[in-house]
């Protein structure tokens, strides 16, 4: 288990806002060369309209977070709520109408993965069991205890190895995290 800071992140600009590369996989991989099996990001949208990169053979999950999403995939119009994901070939020329901020993960190589939200309500704890799991600190203002670390906002924790995590809440805030959970991310692993 280990955190990696907000500061740790890339950004770079697309043709309708920012893009921050929260991780990539394998770390030595090049975005830009298509040279990765898993990418996490999240972005802004922040053009009214605007077009995605067309990336074929990658495998897409979006998550909208802020506002209602509508996509476009040539004539089938898909719209989407805050933190409801969806799946789609990254080949496929994808428009989107609407400024928000998205949570994506892009898989290469034929791997799968998911993504979904954990909320904690107020002054709790939450155990889950974890492995292959990037959990992102998308909304609150607290610190958040996890396995004995503090996770800031918009900082993020990568577990790899099987671990049963607790996540403990000691505001009365409501924390939100985004987690994207990956097929398997180490050669020992995949040997086993």
């Amino acid at each position: 288990m280990r955190i990696i800071r907000k500061e740790e992140y890339r950004k770079t600009s697309w043709s309708g806002g920012c893009t921050t590369e929260i991780y990539l996989y394998p770390e030595d991989g090049d975005y830009g060369k298509r040279q990765f099996d898993y990418r996490i990001s999240s972005a802004t949208i922040e053009t009214e309209e605007s077009v995605f990169t067309v990336l074929p053979g990658i495998a897409r999950v979006i998550l909208p977070l802020d506002n209602t999403m509508v996509l476009f995939h040539g004539e089938a119009k898909i719209v989407l709520s805050p933190y409801e994901p969806y799946g789609f070939d990254g080949g496929m020329r994808t428009k989107s109408r609407g400024i928000n901020r998205d949570f994506n993960l892009m898989m290469n190589h034929g791997k799968t993965g998911s993504v979904g939200v954990l909320i904690i309500d107020g002054e709790t704890s939450i155990i889950e069991e974890a492995e292959n799991t990037l959990y992102f600190y998308d909304k609150g203002t607290v610190p958040l205890g996890v396995g004995g670390m503090i996770l800031d906002p918009g900082d993020s924790i990568l577990i790899e190895k099987p671990e049963r995590i607790e996540w403990v809440n000691h505001s009365p805030e409501q924390v939100i995290l985004l987690k994207a959970v990956m097929e398997v991310l180490s050669i020992e692993q995949q040997d086993e």
